[in-house]
């Protein structure tokens, strides 16, 4: 046992373990406490920018608390600071809010979160578990992916050796989900093509697959934004692309110190600062950068990058927290004011597509991608409605050739897979079936 698992990560599965014992006690308690029908708890993950607690304002869970606290009703709703992801988080939470929250979810009638709980053996029959999602499959996930060992060294860290415990039943235990905890729950999806995903690839039922939508796949409202100065840009540019690449499973256990220098560059190539910060220049194009934050290693890669204006190089900017934080905004309120974008096997490619904007996808590792994580479907370049980039030149070809479209019928069949529900229909959808549930 322990040549496959260090100490540390079995001192973490018996504290799991035990927990789990402990939420069972707890819904022996949670049976005799009265529940509150108009009051909902929700999971709102959020960052810690310097000091001041900032909502994930994309998220699907944060605009439906959003939408709901707009209506007129007499719906509670408690909002409960998370960050499943390992945001910059503030972790000394008075004690007193903490029984507040505990007090809270044995009383609420529904509890948002975006993802299954894999721990929900204290609720009761009387309340509502529903699984709001963060995603639309574009990559492989959980059990479908040719290595899922790779990817759980996130969670895991450096706690064991992923490779020799990939066949162990104890690390098949800790990270499956259990058919008895998805009792009264719904996941909420934008379409058929991802409730089969999802439920195939997370083990979840698939009966109870709900197909409302995704608030943040939707059309937004516009906000008054004004790019140049967010971004203080000195030089006079005619296209901005937004830049979204999603993070590589393989970079989950390294430190910043130890990944090489060609890692080190966003986009993937040899030398790209100057191969691209004269190119944007003279063709009067901005690109502006969102890296995914989901590992702690990305972070890092973003403040060892990003300079004191929050350039990586000259007309190629970060959207970092701070600024998010600044002006209340996402990368989703860039989505308007963009040109087009470039994406890799993000599903905020799928996202983008309601704004029929071209996207060109960077995929210079696809051979690598597919063998150690995968996608949701093959051929993944179906799923790839723009030009397929490989190389830093034809990357240049394609941002010059912005204009010359030819996509936009590819756009709309993919979208029409991935997104059943029509446009401003998400938010309406999933608040009826919360008043459904309340009304129960």
């Amino acid at each position: 046992m322990f040549k496959c698992f260090k100490k540390s990560f079995l001192i973490r599965f018996y504290i799991e373990n035990f927990i789990h014992s402990i939420t069972k006690i707890l819904y022996f308690i949670n049976i005799i406490i009265p529940k509150k029908d108009n009051l909902i708890v929700a999971f709102i993950d959020y960052e810690n920018v310097n000091g001041k607690t900032i909502p994930y304002f994309n998220d699907n869970v944060y605009m439906t608390v959003d939408y709901i606290q707009k209506q007129k009703n007499n719906i509670e709703v408690v909002q409960i600071p998370h960050n499943q992801f390992g945001g910059r988080r503030n972790l000394s939470v008075p004690v007193k809010d903490i029984l507040f929250f505990i007090w809270s979810l044995f009383r609420a009638k529904i509890i948002l979160q975006k993802h299954p709980f894999r721990n929900s053996y204290m609720f009761t029959k009387k309340q509502h578990i529903m699984a709001m999602g963060y995603f639309i499959p574009f990559k492989a996930d959980y059990l479908d992916m040719p290595k899922w060992w790779v990817f759980y060294s996130d969670i895991l860290g450096k706690d064991f050796d992923l490779e020799k415990c990939k066949e162990n039943q104890l690390m098949i235990e800790y990270m499956s989900y259990k058919d008895k905890m998805f009792k009264n729950m719904s996941f909420i999806v934008p379409s058929k093509y991802c409730a089969d995903v999802l439920s195939k690839s997370h083990s979840l039922p698939r009966d109870s697959f709900q197909i409302l939508g995704s608030p943040k796949s939707e059309l937004v409202a516009k906000k008054q934004i004004d790019i140049k100065d967010i971004f203080n840009i000195k030089n006079d540019f005619s296209k901005v692309v937004l830049y979204t690449p999603t993070f590589r499973d393989d970079f989950m256990r390294k430190d910043i110190e130890e990944i090489d220098e060609k890692e080190l560059n966003i986009f993937g190539y040899n030398d790209e600062t100057n191969e691209l910060e004269s190119f944007l220049i003279k063709n009067k194009i901005v690109i502006i950068v969102k890296l995914h934050k989901s590992a702690k290693i990305y972070r890092d890669l973003e403040n060892k990058l990003i300079k004191k204006d929050k350039s990586y190089f000259e007309n190629c900017y970060f959207l970092d927290f701070e600024i998010e934080a600044k002006f209340s905004l996402s990368v989703y309120d860039l989505f308007g004011e963009s040109d087009a974008m470039i994406a890799d096997y993000s599903s905020i490619s799928f996202d983008y597509l309601p704004y029929d904007k071209p996207i060109l996808f960077n995929i210079p590792d696809i051979k690598k991608y597919r063998l150690y994580r995968g996608f949701s479907y093959e051929p993944i370049e179906d799923m790839m409605p723009g030009d397929k980039i490989k190389t830093i030149d034809e990357l240049k070809e394609a941002l010059i050739n912005i204009d010359k479209d030819k996509y936009s019928k590819e756009r709309m069949r993919v979208l029409s897979k991935v997104n059943e529900v029509e446009n401003g229909k998400s938010l309406p959808n999933i608040y009826n079936h919360i008043e459904g549930i309340i009304t129960q």
